[in-house]
C-alpha cells in the first residue's frame, strides 16, 4: 500500500485551487450572453421599432377628390332673397398641401369646381378656379384625433378629420363662398369633402 507524502497532498490541493479559480474567473467574464441561438456570436440585424408618436398627417398631400354636399345657394332677385338647392364637385386637380413637423401648413395649386342650382325647372350651372389659398391656405396647424385647427393670422378654421392614414387623407371643411352663377350672385352654404393622397411615403 502506497501512502501520499505530505508535500504531494499540498501540490494536489493547490493544483485544484488554481483550477477553481480559472473556472470561476472565466465563467464571470464581461462578455454579453448570446440570446440570438447564434454559434458565431455574431451581430445580428437591428429592427427599429416603428414611432408610434410620429404624427400621420406630416407629410405632403395630393388633391384627388373635391364633392360639395348638404349645400344651399341663396340667391337675391329683385327683392327677394330665394334659397334654392345646389351641388357640387372638383376637376383637373392639380394641388397640393404639406404639413410639416413644426407645425406649419403650405399650400399651392389649384383645381376646377363645377356648380349646379337648381332654380325651379331651371339649372344654372357655373365652373371656376379653386386657388389652393380658398381651400385650406397657409399658416400653421394643430390637431386632435378628429379636428383640426388651422390658423392664418388673425382667422382659425376648424375642420373635421374624416380619415387618416399612412396614404389617405379625407377632411370635412364648412364653406360659404359667394359665386356668380350665369350673372346672378349666389352666397353658396354647405360642406366640402376633400381627399388626398400622399405624395411622400
Amino acid at each position: 500500500m502506497t501512502v501520499l507524502k505530505k508535500p504531494h497532498t499540498r501540490t494536489l490541493i493547490y493544483f485544484l485551487l488554481s483550477l477553481l479559480a480559472i473556472i470561476t474567473v472565466t465563467s464571470c467574464s464581461n462578455e454579453p450572453i448570446d440570446l440570438t441561438g447564434r454559434s458565431d456570436g455574431g451581430d445580428t440585424d437591428t429592427i427599429e421599432a416603428p414611432d408610434e408618436d410620429a404624427d400621420l398627417i406630416v407629410n405632403t398631400w395630393e388633391l384627388t377628390d373635391v364633392q360639395l354636399s348638404d349645400a344651399t345657394a341663396q340667391l337675391q332677385l329683385g327683392n327677394q332673397t330665394i334659397t334654392q338647392e345646389a351641388t357640387g364637385t372638383g376637376s383637373e386637380y392639380d394641388l397640393q398641401v404639406t404639413f410639416d413637423e413644426d407645425g406649419n401648413l403650405t399650400s399651392m395649386g389649384s383645381y376646377v369646381q363645377s356648380i349646379s342650382v337648381k332654380l325651379g325647372l331651371q339649372v344654372l350651372d357655373e365652373t371656376r378656379e379653386i386657388k389652393a389659398e380658398d381651400l385650406l391656405g397657409s399658416g400653421t396647424w394643430s390637431r386632435t384625433e378628429t379636428l383640426l385647427t388651422l390658423n392664418e393670422g388673425t382667422e382659425s378654421q376648424e375642420i373635421e378629420i374624416v380619415e387618416l392614414t399612412e396614404n389617405n387623407l379625407i377632411l370635412r371643411i364648412n364653406t360659404i363662398q359667394t359665386e356668380t352663377v350665369e350673372g346672378i350672385p349666389v352666397t353658396l352654404i354647405g360642406t366640402v369633402t376633400a381627399s388626398f393622397n400622399a405624395v411622400e411615403g
